[in-house]
């Protein structure tokens, strides 16, 4: 079985006293897909994935 990315969580940067604007930066870049709302992934990681991984 593959390993599935690391999902990169918003409100974590919230406890380490940062913002999610970053993150949703890379994601209107294409660096990172939005899987839900404060939820992100590698988007290159999550391409390769099969969609029953997703």
């Amino acid at each position: 079985m593959r390993r599935l990315p690391k999902l990169i969580l918003a409100k974590d940067l919230s406890i380490l006293g940062g913002n999610s604007r970053p993150l949703s930066m890379d994601a209107k870049a294409g660096k990172l897909v939005r899987i839900r709302h404060g939820v992100y992934v590698d988007a290159p990681q999550w391409q390769q994935l099969e969609s029953w991984e997703r």
